[in-house]
């Protein structure tokens, strides 16, 4: 869903938000939210909620939804031929265990304490086709989350019972982990079950029982339960003394119930949790005074002085709603950006970015500036930077380019320039469209080349170009003029750029791609284009001229051009090395080992990413829709492990 609720003053509240998953949502301590896909068991944001995605002129591809594992391989103790696609070769083990994920939900992070300490943080997937939950360790690298199975090669909680169907999770009053077990030998929708598992089902007769739904409780055998208090009836100071708490659920419900009181007596007792050195009192009396509509800044600003950088991100998220009301705190933010920056944990670095947006480009720029810079080997660098620049991204292109070290080559610029034009463009912003022409066009200029190939790859590759828009203007451009230039590297991309200009004179026509010759949806081309920048291009090079120690080229790769279903699979499940490309081998240790799968992008975005790469640089070959990529999917249950090329060479595969 891309919608999210809230209940206040008795009526529900609706807002459009990012959508994300399947089957079930969680959040951790710090309010960051887990889901997942059936196919796909974890995925998670690394930003806040309704921020990554709020500079109309850009689309982000990071920063949401982020796929925290490839791991798919699961461990049953018990052999599943009740499954939908069980027909398929490949889906079992030699002993008829499932060896994928193929109905993963109701994901947890467990922030109990019924539990050893050393499960806190830990978050625990359902799968009931195979009867088991999966248990996963979380690890944070600066902003960047990752997961990884508890147990080398079993799970958390596996049975012998066809009828076990973990579906929901949850934690309790008492500290303790509990399981929602359907137990019913069914689990498809009836109008998509195929006739292979019907056929199943009856003749193992899982059509009974019913009714035999059950709720298990998993607590520590160490430990006893802790006793459980009635919060409802305790007065809100000792409510507001359990938003520390070490068990989330008594932190969550008592924030609740302070909350739907809407009792305003509270506020110095929030306060005086907000300056105590509990992190997670800190936290839920921040969102409490949120909650209650409380938009005196003093206590926010306060908590920038807390020690955990997730309480001091809180605070400046919730500092930035109160400006409206309260635009003397647009000062306070900007000091407190300039005094701690430099020292900042990368989560509140990243934070300080999109807060920039609040105040002025010549304090903000230039730590933005540097967060390109510090991380630039991370796609969410550069979208947490575009998302602060709305209808400021001409600035910000001319404060980078008034930077020398900005004219040396490095590919994270050469994408944050191209990010910043296409942007400009998006905007429709005649003054920066303008200079961005000039700049381009002008050969008295010290600009370097890679400089103008990147400002014109932005433009041609903008939304507003690839919706077929003309952009009107009062004058022909220069460049225009006489576009015949000694830049080879300008040369093919100055017809496609005046295609997407009118002015007095010029016939009228839309922007036509060189792909348009395939039939290909530009709007798909253009998202291909994005979603390549971001996640290949730091290995195979911004033109697919491939990178040494990296990977090979996919400019005149055959593997790229050719049959659409083996360009699915490698992008679906990687490929290992040696490879052939255009008559040349590659091997470590002139590439990486082996190309890792992009199995927890959707569909569409793989769809999008081949189809471009098979319609650039040179390269011409029919574009590849999701519903290819979703039937390799399908047919390749149980590939949990990379392609060689050897085998993608003698497999025969029909997916439409």
């Amino acid at each position: 869903s891309k919608w999210r609720y809230r209940k206040k003053d008795n009526e529900w509240i609706k807002e459009e938000t990012e959508a994300r998953g399947q089957w079930g949502i969680t959040h951790d301590n710090a309010g960051r939210l887990f889901y997942n896909y059936n196919w796909s068991q974890l995925h998670g944001d690394l930003v806040p909620p309704n921020v990554i995605k709020r500079n109309k002129n850009h689309t982000p591809f990071s920063g949401i939804d982020h796929g925290l594992t490839l791991e798919r391989r699961i461990f049953p103790i018990r052999s599943s031929p009740a499954v939908n696609r069980g027909y398929i070769p490949g889906t079992f083990d030699e002993e008829g265990k499932l060896l994928e994920f193929t109905s993963a939900c109701g994901p947890l992070v467990h922030r109990g304490n019924g539990l050893p300490q050393h499960y806190d943080g830990d978050i625990f997937v359902c799968e009931p086709t195979s009867n088991l939950i999966r248990q996963n360790k979380i690890s944070e690298d600066g902003f960047m989350l990752s997961a990884k199975s508890a147990y080398p090669s079993k799970e958390f909680l596996a049975s012998t019972d066809e009828r076990f169907r973990p579906i929901s999770l949850a934690s309790g009053p008492d500290g303790a982990l509990y399981v929602v077990d359907m137990y019913k030998g069914i689990i498809q929708h009836a109008p998509y079950m195929t006739p292979y598992l019907r056929e199943v089902t009856l003749a193992r007769k899982l059509d009974t029982p019913i009714h035999m739904g059950r709720i298990w409780r998993i607590k520590s055998k160490n430990s006893s339960i802790s006793k459980t208090t009635d919060l409802s009836k305790l007065p809100p100071q000792e409510l507001v003394g359990l938003l520390g708490h070490p068990n989330g659920w008594t932190r969550d419900i008592a924030q609740r119930l302070l909350v739907e009181q809407n009792n305003l007596d509270i506020v110095p007792n929030l306060v005086k949790m907000i300056t105590s050195g509990n992190s997670l009192g800190q936290l839920h009396s921040l969102w409490t005074l949120e909650g209650l509509a409380y938009t005196e800044p003093e206590p926010y600003l306060a908590a920038l002085k807390a020690k955990d950088p997730k309480v001091v991100q809180s605070a400046l998220r919730l500092l930035v709603s109160m400006l409206p009301k309260h635009p003397h705190v647009r000062k306070e933010i900007a000091l407190y950006i300039q005094d701690n920056f430099e020292n900042a944990h990368t989560v509140l670095q990243m934070q300080m970015v999109l807060t920039s947006s609040e105040i002025p480009s010549d304090i903000g720029f230039p730590y933005s500036k540097r967060f390109l810079e510090d991380y630039a080997d991370f796609p969410l660098s550069r979208d947490v930077v575009m998302s602060s620049l709305e209808d400021r991204e001409g600035e910000m292109l001319r404060f980078l380019l008034a930077q020398e070290e900005w004219h040396t080559y490095h590919q994270n610029k050469e994408i944050v320039i191209e990010l910043l034009a296409s942007a400009i463009t998006n905007s429709i912003s005649m003054l920066g469209i303008k200079q961005l022409l000039t700049r381009i066009g002008n050969n008295e200029d010290t600009t370097p080349s890679w400089i103008k190939v990147a400002l014109i790859n932005g433009m041609i590759s903008s939304k507003a170009a690839n919706d077929g828009l003309e952009i009107a203007l009062d004058y022909q451009p220069k460049l225009f003029l006489n576009s015949d230039t000694s830049d080879e590297n300008l040369k093919p991309l100055l017809n496609k750029l005046e295609y997407l200009f009118t002015w007095d004179g010029k016939p009228k026509r839309l922007l036509q791609e060189a792909s348009a010759i395939q039939d290909i949806d530009p709007t798909i081309f253009a998202a291909g284009r994005q979603q390549y920048i971001n996640l290949c291009a730091s290995c195979h090079g911004t033109q697919g001229e491939g990178l040494a120690r990296f990977a090979p080229p996919l400019k005149h790769s055959e593997w790229v051009t050719g049959e659409p279903y083996k360009l699915g699979m490698i992008l679906l499940h990687g490929i290992e090395g040696p490879i052939m490309v255009n008559g040349k081998m590659y091997d470590i240790p002139d590439i990486l080992p082996n190309m890792p799968s992009f199995s927890t992008l959707q569909d569409k975005d793989i769809a999008a990413i081949a189809t471009y790469i098979r319609n650039s640089w040179g390269n011409t070959a029919s574009p590849i829709p999701s519903r290819v990529i979703s039937g390799i999917r399908v047919r390749n249950q149980g590939k949990v492990t990379p392609w060689y090329a050897a085998e993608l060479d003698t497999l025969i595969f029909d997916a439409t």
